[in-house]
């Protein structure tokens, strides 16, 4: 049986933006953290325009532990300014919403193949079949890193193949932060949620798919 360290590597880099990670990005970072405990990938969150010194929103703290989260990291989280070291270093990106892709790729022109909105990540990437995958991680052979950005690669490849959206925003998650009412925040996860279940079942299936020997 293949472990999962040999399948992933040393650590995979996942970074979640939004615009002033207090609403948005920090969810996505704990639940992603939550779900991806017993693997060796790093999640992290930051904002394109953070308000120095604030926390997470009430509402924010509140669905996170509606979710179950760790209550403990989500009074702890602090917005962080969104940098280039941050997207260089990543291996996938997810941003709440296409101008947050956008900004990480203006930083950064090789973030272009690896940056997507949550919502749109699971849309492409539940276009991905078993097959492929398979015969993309194969042709990648056992190199841990290899192997990460063929399957990344494979979900940019069907942003290329597939007719975009009639309504682009629907690649977005709802920002409730303007008016910060509850049925906004219920919208909100209603969205981002789902996506970020989409995006560690493709990561379950990425690791699944054990190296050929």
């Amino acid at each position: 049986m293949v472990g999962t360290k040999e399948i992933w590597g040393s650590m995979v880099d996942v970074l979640v933006v939004c615009t002033a990670n207090m609403i948005r990005s920090p969810l996505a970072e704990l639940y992603l953290r939550a779900k991806f405990a017993d693997r060796p990938i790093t999640v992290r969150s930051a904002g394109t325009h953070p308000a120095p010194g604030d926390g997470m929103t009430r509402r924010a703290r509140d669905a996170a532990k509606a979710l179950g989260l760790s209550m403990t990291d989500a009074e702890a989280h602090r917005p962080q300014l969104l940098t280039r070291e941050m997207v260089e270093q990543a291996d996938i990106i997810l941003g709440a919403a296409r101008i947050h892709r956008s900004a990480c790729v203006r930083m950064d022109l090789s973030a272009l193949g690896l940056a997507f909105t949550m919502r749109e990540f699971a849309r492409l990437s539940a276009a991905v079949d078993d097959d492929t995958l398979q015969r993309a991680l194969d042709g990648a052979g056992d190199d841990p890193d290899a192997r990460v950005r063929a399957a990344t690669d494979l979900v940019r490849e069907v942003r290329g193949t597939m007719n975009p959206p009639g309504d682009p925003a629907v690649d977005d998650a709802f920002d409730p932060e303007l008016t910060r009412r509850r049925s906004h925040y219920a919208r909100m996860v209603s969205e981002m949620i789902p996506a970020l279940d989409a995006a560690a079942a493709f990561a379950d299936r990425v690791r699944e798919a054990a190296p050929v020997r």
